[in-house]
């Protein structure tokens, strides 16, 4: 499904180029009974990614900082995202990972 705005625009590149990789990609539409979730949840090689996807000049609002923190200290990968180019870094960085320890 495609959506409207920047920030959607960047959201569907990143699952685009995430699933063509071979990760699970999945966009979260949360809501008021949903606060905690952040845009994007991904599995890559066993890997849990958060990202909170954001446009031009857009902040991490508090809350979202504190997500992201929470997902971090559960060992997640846990990222505020601008660029296509920062999210895929993720994966290669997982990539390298794993090719260090085959």
């Amino acid at each position: 499904m495609s959506l409207p705005g920047p920030e959607a625009k960047l959201i569907n590149q990143i699952l685009t180029a995430y699933r063509k990789r071979g990760a699970f990609a999945e966009k979260i539409h949360g809501g008021p009974m949903q606060p905690r979730l952040v845009d994007i949840i991904a599995c890559y090689h066993g890997y849990f990614i958060a990202l909170e996807c954001k446009a031009g000049k857009g902040k991490l609002t508090a809350y979202q900082a504190h997500v992201l923190q929470d997902v971090d200290r559960a060992s997640g990968i846990a990222e505020a995202i601008w660029t296509l180019e920062s999210a895929l870094e993720i994966l290669d960085s997982i990539d390298k990972s794993v090719a260090e320890y085959a």
